[in-house]
């Protein structure tokens, strides 16, 4: 019979009670090997094997009790291609590195405590607890990409210039970095705003909290080639920042730097290694890769991006990769990679393997697992 990968599977023996026992091979639709796994009293139960169509590639690993445990290893044309050690279905080192920083569970309770009210669905009104609010949210962005959140706090003078900035930004019914005077405008109250406007990210979608979410976006046609507004909000240097909004105008104090910059991590992705909450990074979103200490040359650079099945495995050729480039204007402090893999879907249970060469793939400064889970707030 045919099963919903197009594969063939063979007939496989059942006990007295009906549950399977014994070894079950599988073959591809014409008939080359797909692989065999083992049942004991109809759960998965010892060795089992998985083979590309052409034979070149096998996955080897273990189930005990219905979930995969201990060593397992892929191989192709005979050689080592991927080690993982797997702990009572849990995938917990590939090639001998942990696997993953923290588990689903866990980083959804942690990333939950930082929302506070907002992952109880509570939007604030405008002022001092949407900042809050704000706030929260930005922590969150850098606690799921591990960079310094903890010690970030609200600055009153760069909360003042951002709220003089939106005036501005208003009056003049659009956004600018580079704002003229209104006619008419107090002239003192435009110079914090002409400051607040130069060192502040800028949205006109009336929330700060979800203001947050688009500047992480940052994917639309007149951003994506800089993701300057995600740069500065993960930058490992920021201790302080400051939200204003006036009516549909916000912004957010951006290029603070009075924190040190730590020596790890000396690079910040996004999405970043591990698992993602799906509500954290846009459907069709850039990726993108700050390497800090590290001179980028976008001639040497070489970044895969591979799809992995519920092993963790690849058998597919990598994902075609699109508005690859180097933006090395150093916004939020460092040189950025950014480049998006074509057909890559943000769903719970997508999992992607990126790794990137700075040095025309005779080394690999990043191998890691991008795994999207379910959204930590599911109502918003």
């Amino acid at each position: 019979m045919n099963d919903a990968e197009g594969r063939v599977v063979e007939t496989f023996e059942v006990d007295g009670a009906g549950r399977r026992v014994g070894r079950s091979e599988t073959f591809h639709a014409e008939g080359s090997p797909a692989g065999f796994s083992t049942w004991r009293h109809g759960v998965l139960d010892g060795p089992f094997e998985k083979r590309s169509r052409d034979g070149r590639q096998v996955y080897r690993a273990e189930h005990v009790r219905g979930r995969v445990s201990g060593d397992a290893r892929a191989t192709r044309d005979g050689k080592t291609i991927l080690e993982q050690k797997w702990r009572d279905g849990v995938l917990v080192e590939m090639n001998r590195a942990a696997a993953r920083p923290i588990g689903a569970e866990a980083l959804a309770e942690e990333l939950r405590a930082i929302l506070g009210g907002e992952a109880a669905g509570v939007r604030p009104a405008e002022g001092a607890p949407e900042r809050e609010a704000a706030l929260k949210r930005l922590k969150a962005y850098r606690r799921l990409c591990d960079v310094p959140w903890k010690d970030l706090r609200l600055d009153d003078a760069a909360g003042e210039a951002c709220d003089a900035a939106a005036e501005v930004c208003r009056r003049l019914g659009r956004n600018t970095h580079a704002p003229e005077r209104p006619e008419g405008f107090d002239a003192a109250r435009f110079e914090l705003g002409r400051k607040g406007a130069m060192n502040s990210n800028l949205w006109g979608g009336g929330d700060l909290v979800r203001s947050i979410d688009a500047y992480m976006d940052d994917s639309d046609p007149s951003n994506r080639a800089h993701v300057g507004h995600r740069r500065w909000c993960l930058n490992p240097a920021m201790l302080k920042t400051g939200f204003g909004r006036r009516g549909a105008f916000t912004a957010m104090w951006a290029t603070d730097k009075s924190g040190p910059t730590p020596r790890e991590p000396r690079y910040v992705s996004f999405p970043p290694a591990g698992c993602v909450p799906t509500d954290f990074f846009p459907a069709h979103g850039v990726w993108s890769t700050s390497f800090y200490a590290v001179d980028v040359d976008a001639a040497a650079v070489k970044i895969t991006v591979e799809t992995l099945d519920d092993c963790y495995v690849a058998w597919d050729a990598p994902l075609e990769i699109e508005h690859l480039r180097v933006a090395d204007d150093r916004l939020g402090g460092a040189p950025a990679l950014i480049y998006r893999p074509v057909a890559a879907v943000v769903r719970p249970g997508a999992r992607y393997r990126r790794r990137i060469s700075l040095d025309g793939g005779k080394t690999t400064c990043i191998d890691h697992v991008v795994e999207f889970v379910d959204p930590v707030v599911r109502a918003r």
